[in-house]
């Protein structure tokens, strides 16, 4: 069966100095797609929001010390454009992109933090196969520019960085087996407070054809 994929042509944004509005490019996106923002703030109760969009409810937000995690989702009709991304003043770090084919996240790991130079993306266990792992590792602003290592097994996305600015990196990572997937290390390029995030996304025709139909979709609570 098929694996949800990374739709090519993601885009990024990151804030000069705090406000309460940016926009952020229309990933590259078919009609039906799922596409996500995953957003990193400088400051707590940053309230993010962008018209259209749900959060993930695990990751609305995920704690960061001195700062937030965010993940929006929606599915797109074939859109092109900009989105606005909202919030209390903040510096955001923020990485878009398109998943194809989309059924929902099917499981998601515990949320890793620290202080140090290596960050941790946790294990996700599946129940599903064919699933396509996203691993998130966020750090706060402070000292600034930081460089994060791909985890084992994983493919980079994206980072985003900055001096004196949060840092988002998104990688991704195929499941073809069920079970736990295990956690998984980065080096960064500096000591930081960081978050680490790892959720798994099924595609709904391996939910017919190995479940009979019947699935649990975890974050959006769906039970078919």
């Amino acid at each position: 069966m098929t694996i949800p994929a990374i739709v090519a042509g993601h885009t990024t944004k990151q804030d000069a100095s705090a406000t309460t509005s940016r926009t952020i490019t229309v990933p590259t996106n078919s009609d039906g797609d799922e596409i996500h923002l995953f957003i990193v703030t400088s400051s707590t109760s940053a309230n993010v929001a962008s018209s259209g969009f749900t959060t993930l409810p695990n990751y609305g937000p995920a704690t960061l010390s001195g700062g937030e995690v965010w993940i929006l989702k929606k599915t797109t009709a074939s859109e092109s454009g900009s989105y606005t991304i909202t919030s209390a003043s903040t510096i955001v770090s923020a990485i878009a992109v398109a998943i194809t084919p989309y059924g929902g996240i099917h499981a998601v790991g515990t949320n890793a933090t620290g202080t140090s130079g290596t960050a941790t993306a946790p294990a996700v266990t599946t129940v599903l196969a064919n699933t396509l792992r996203i691993s998130v590792i966020a750090t706060d602003d402070n000292p600034g520019i930081i460089t994060v290592a791909t985890l084992s097994g994983h493919t980079l996305l994206d980072t985003v960085t900055g001096l004196l600015k949060p840092t988002v990196s998104v990688q991704w990572k195929d499941l073809t087996g069920t079970g736990s997937d295990a956690s998984q290390t980065a080096a960064l390029s500096g000591s930081e407070t960081w978050t680490g995030i790892t959720f798994a996304i099924y595609d709904l025709a391996e939910v017919a054809t190995t479940k009979a139909g019947v699935y649990v979709d975890i974050l959006d609570a769906q039970v078919d």
